[in-house]
């Protein structure tokens, strides 16, 4: 069966990468079964780590600023052809799945807004902790899950999407690279 191929391109919403393309897809999830990697990048004012989701074209991602560099921030962009304009500044109810353990978490819709033929929204402000970025390091996937509110979750076209951690621990050291040098 001939391989289906498409180019999806991901713009950064907001920040130091504010409209510069920062996930791309060149399959069709049914067409190559690799699920995607983790990448590491940096700016003068950010660190992180990410990879895009497995059934679309969602960002998972950990983000340190480069000054301080103590915090990560869970960062999730996600997108919908429903309008996601009326959510920002809200906060949206999750749930992450490693392993067999569920971890529900608030966290804030920075920013919510069109992009191209769809609206797409950052969410971020959600501080991970050491045991949650240890139970990433020895895993093999995460499953996101959008659980509210419920006109937030009517206005998805998908409500869960998966991510690799294939890749975490390496670009992980590549983060804490980043962040001792800037010390």
């Amino acid at each position: 069966m001939p391989r289906t191929t498409r180019v999806v391109a991901i713009v950064a919403l907001t920040g130091a990468l504010a409209g510069s393309v920062v996930a791309q897809s060149r399959q069709s999830p049914a067409a190559d079964s690799t699920p995607p990697s983790w990448h590491f990048d940096s700016s003068s004012d950010i660190v992180r780590q990410y990879v895009q989701g497995i059934r679309v074209i969602d960002q998972f991602a950990l983000v340190r600023h480069i000054h301080g560099c103590h915090d990560d921030l869970l960062w999730l962009e996600w997108f919908s052809t429903h309008s996601l304009t009326p959510f920002r500044g809200t906060t949206a109810s999750l749930e992450l799945t490693v392993d067999s353990l569920v971890v529900p978490i608030e966290i804030e819709i920075l920013v919510a807004k069109p992009v191209g033929h769809v609206s797409g929204m950052a969410l971020t402000n959600f501080v991970a902790g050491q045991q949650l970025i240890d139970l990433f390091a020895h895993s093999t996937v995460v499953r996101v899950t959008f659980v509210g509110p419920p006109a937030l979750v009517d206005s998805l076209n998908i409500v869960r999407d998966y991510f690799s951690l294939r890749g975490f621990g390496e670009t992980r050291d590549s983060l804490l690279a980043a962040c001792a040098r800037h010390r």
